[in-house]
């Protein structure tokens, strides 16, 4: 892959250049600590909070070096923390610090410097220090060209304060760090510092619920004496060279500062049905707009999603693989001879690299796996398989095309500036009949043409080298029918069938785990509450390994759950173990969306033939909520008892779109409590004297 570096790199050589950016002084001092944050048992805001961030401060300036005639980026960072209770996830996330960095070249690379740390504890009365051992601090590879710096903080533990600072040199100009003022933790003062140059010019994009405390733009003036070239137009760099003589001149430096603060962060902390806290999380990211050497002619960074596109397909990996079809001539013409329909014809493709390479870990992308590689050693990244996949489908005739996207956990793409770094994950697109058919070749367990819901995460790059575009990652809807026929036996013993269908995402799900497992132990986990104070007498699963069918179960069991019994009564709760026991909704607002990821479709059917002796004394009531846009409907059909003696109730949720927004939520949170009140109601049965 190629990177995007090396556009801007303005060559100045200068006697004297000295950065004094801001003004502002640092809020906090390393090493300074006030005795009341120790003797402090409780954070007021957020008295729940295991610990509290009591500062994080940020400083970046983009200025020149003379001793590697470059600009480069220079930061500096200082984190306070106070940890009330040192309990397993504060010893994780705190107790633990992971710097990231990036290397692509000697030329292009961070180089993280001064870094200290030291936990502060009072004991009898005075400031006791406990200071990082160097010894202990190691590097990993993260993926590719981006690494991590990881260190233990010593003596973590009730009470303390952990209190660390580093600098990271950068010449990574083109996206500069972005700043959270939000984590999973509340924050009393939240600070960042960011100064450039008239050389380069950046743009800001603010994102996040909280508004800022402090926001402070600022712009000084230093006289700079600098040696460039300005015959031809003063502009030189290791990609542009103007050419002309080198003079020596005296200009004025215009700096622009800026300030960011926020103050009395709230925790964001981790909620169902989202994507990752960091789509959610306040921050400020960068990104360089252009370039304005000494001469005042603006240069425009001309690195656009088209250029990132053609470069990829044309130069890259990406397109290099698609091309490498010699490899794959005689293994797709075996897997598709004598098939004649397209969708054929995929499927017996993507079902081969399905079945036979393997997932490793890694980058998505591997430069140094060919397709003849992956083929031989049955082992790829996901970029692998899936351009083994797309290179296959080219050799079979169809038009191919890759598309690049961000998984659910890895976050939402900005689309500001194009950066492999956005991406974590590479499908193909496959073309029949003027339709545009997204396929993934990694998980063996779904349909050919289901996206894995980890990959349901809004849009993806389609690159087309002539007309790249972003395209909706649509999802199939997940759909479950659950039959249940009960009887009861001497008013003690539950017995009865239940018959699932699976399809789509379900099926999926149980496939692995059936395939992980075997049949009985999922058969048994599935039912587990179903039957916990009896047994499965009998169990079938069809359709284990075709995954474009619909995953079916029939199970038998005996059990004594769900009813309550006494001497004139049976209370019987008609939902068994299918019901909605809890609304996993559980705030009372919510300022982001609520993310089910696909739409779903939950059918529950109840039958009870009445024990001889009883009679019907009271039933659930029949409910229909819908909202008027359709996009929820929860539907509960009570049929009283027929003449045979059998009561019928059928349970049917269907959320029609994936994404419900924070304007929905108070709504989307009445009908669950509404549906978990409802699967809550039994049937009373009243004994015949």
């Amino acid at each position: 892959m190629t990177h995007c570096r090396n556009l801007f790199l303005v060559t100045l050589l200068t006697t004297y250049f000295a950065l004094t950016a801001f003004a502002q002084k640092a809020p906090i001092k390393f090493g300074k600590i006030d005795e009341k944050d120790l003797e402090m048992t409780v954070y007021p805001k957020d008295s729940a909070a295991s610990a509290v961030i009591l500062c994080d401060y940020g400083d970046a300036r983009v200025q020149y070096n003379p001793a590697i005639d470059r600009f480069e980026i220079i930061y500096y960072f200082h984190k306070r923390i106070k940890i009330f209770k040192a309990d397993p996830s504060v010893l994780s996330s705190l107790g633990n610090i992971n710097i990231t960095y990036r290397y692509y070249s000697p030329k292009d690379q961070e180089l993280i410097t001064h870094l200290e740390a030291t936990v502060y504890e009072l004991e009898n009365g005075k400031i006791k220090e406990s200071k990082l051992n160097e010894k202990v601090i190691f590097g990993e590879v993260e993926f590719k060209d981006n690494f991590i710096k990881k260190f233990p903080l010593p003596n973590i533990k009730d009470g303390v304060i952990v209190g660390y600072t580093y600098g990271i040199k950068s010449n990574l100009l083109y996206q500069p760090r972005p700043w959270y003022f939000q984590s999973n933790y509340p924050t009393k003062w939240s600070e960042y510092h960011f100064a450039a140059s008239q050389f380069h010019i950046y743009a800001y994009n603010q994102e996040g619920y909280n508004k800022l405390t402090v926001n402070e733009k600022g712009r000084n003036a230093q006289i700079m004496n600098l040696k460039e070239r300005v015959e031809k137009g003063g502009f030189a760099s290791e990609s542009f060279d103007v050419g002309g003589e080198f003079q020596t001149q005296s200009t004025t430096l215009n700096m622009t500062t800026n300030r960011w603060a926020m103050a009395d962060v709230p925790a964001l902390r981790p909620e169902n049905f989202i994507t990752t806290p960091l789509d959610y999380y306040d921050k400020i990211e960068f990104q360089l707009n252009l370039v304005n050497p000494h001469n005042g002619t603006d240069i425009p960074i001309s690195n656009t999603w088209e250029l990132f596109v053609k470069d990829e397909i044309k130069d890259g990996t990406t397109g290099k693989k698609l091309r490498q079809l010699g490899a794959v001539q005689d293994l797709t013409a075996t897997l598709t001879k004598g098939k004649t329909d397209p969708m054929d014809k995929i499927a017996a493709i993507s079902n081969y690299i399905k079945t036979n390479i393997s997932t490793q870990n890694g980058f998505f992308l591997a430069d140094d796996l060919s397709n003849a590689d992956v083929i031989k050693k049955k082992t790829g990244t996901v970029g692998d398989i899936n351009l083994l996949l797309g290179a296959m489908l080219s050799e079979a005739g169809f038009k191919v095309t890759p598309v690049l996207l961000s998984t659910r956990s890895h976050g939402r793409i900005a689309k500001t500036y194009p950066l492999l770094s956005r991406f974590n994950y590479l499908i193909m697109s496959v073309n029949i009949d003027g339709k545009d058919i997204l396929l993934d070749a990694v998980n063996a367990a779904l349909p050919t043409t289901v996206l894995p819901i980890e990959v349901l995460n809004g849009q993806g790059l389609f690159m087309d080298v002539d007309k790249p575009r972003w395209v909706d990652l649509q999802a199939t809807k997940m759909a479950e029918l659950t039959n249940a026929d009960v009887t009861i036996e001497n008013g003690k013993i539950l017995r009865g069938t239940v018959s699932t269908t699976q399809k789509s995402y379900k099926g999926w799900n149980s496939r692995l785990k059936i395939n992980q497992e075997g049949a009985d132990k999922h058969a048994k986990v599935m039912l587990e509450k179903l039957v916990g104070n009896g047994k499965l007498t009998s169990q079938k699963f069809e359709n284990t390994t075709n995954s474009n069918d619909p995953l079916k179960g029939k199970f038998e069991f005996e059990t004594s759950e769900f009813m309550d019994v006494n001497a004139e009564r049976i209370y019987l709760n008609p939902m068994l173990s299918f019901g909605k026991t809890e609304n996993l909704l559980k705030k009372t607002e919510r300022l982001f969306p609520v993310d089910f990821a696909h739409p779903s479709d939950e059918i529950y059917n109840f039958s009870l033939k009445i024990p001889e002796g009883y009679a019907v004394e009271e039933l659930p009531k029949a409910v229909n909520l819908k909202w008027e846009d359709g996009s929820v409907n929860f539907q509960y059909v009570v049929a009283p008892a027929n003449a045979e003696g059998v009561v019928k109730i059928t349970s049917k949720l269907s959320i029609k779109k994936p994404i419900f927004y924070a304007a929905e939520y108070a709504d989307l949170k009445k009908t669950f409590d509404d549906i978990v009140a409802k699967h809550a109601e039994q049937i009373v049965l009243k004994k015949i004297k």
